[in-house]
């Protein structure tokens, strides 16, 4: 991971995040080891959190952390405390303000969490959607099938019928025919 990469996360975990019930201004600077090697600020002023890629001189707390650490810590799967007893967190200065960063890490892993199952709904809702698309496609096709046999069906009795009624018609004409002839042979014999 970058150094940028882990701004952005970082950002990502934090910024937009509702601080308001930390009435205090906070700044802290972490001073990154490892992978993403850098200096950053987190700082929470009316409520709102900034992540930034500078130094923070007017800083309540300094704080040396690896980069795992601060990743971990930053995803609510590490504290403070335990990130200090493993040895990859140090801090300097006002001290209490650092369980701060605590609570905002377990409220960031919190909406992290309830994002991830939102998108989880999502996905399964689109998903839903597509299956009930491509069961309205095999409906669609169905019915098309089902008018097109239809269509072909009255095609075949109407045809049938035609034929039936061109016979009928044959056989009427005869049948007339016939009669005129019966009729005129008649009329030749009496008269």
């Amino acid at each position: 991971m970058t150094y940028e990469e882990l701004v952005k996360k970082l950002k990502s975990n934090f910024e937009g995040m509702d601080a308001g019930k930390i009435k205090e201004h906070l700044a802290i600077q972490f001073n990154v080891a490892g992978e993403a090697e850098g200096a950053l600020y987190m700082e929470i002023r009316d409520g709102k959190v900034m992540i930034e890629p500078y130094e923070y001189y007017d800083r309540d707390i300094l704080v040396f952390v690896e980069t795992d650490a601060l990743l971990s810590i930053a995803d609510g799967e590490l504290t403070i405390y335990d990130a200090f007893k493993e040895g990859k967190f140090y801090a300097e200065g006002n001290l209490a303000k650092a369980e701060l960063l605590d609570a905002l890490s377990k409220k960031a892993a919190a909406r992290k969490i309830a994002e991830q199952k939102e998108l989880e709904e999502k996905e399964l809702e689109e998903k839903k959607s597509e299956e009930k698309s491509v069961e309205q496609e095999n409906v669609s096709e169905t019915v098309e099938e089902v008018a097109k046999a239809e269509e072909k069906a009255v095609e075949e009795v109407v045809a049938e019928n035609v034929e039936t009624v061109a016979d009928e018609q044959d056989t009427v004409k005869e049948e007339t025919a016939q009669t005129v002839q019966e009729k005129t042979a008649e009329k030749k014999v009496a008269g």
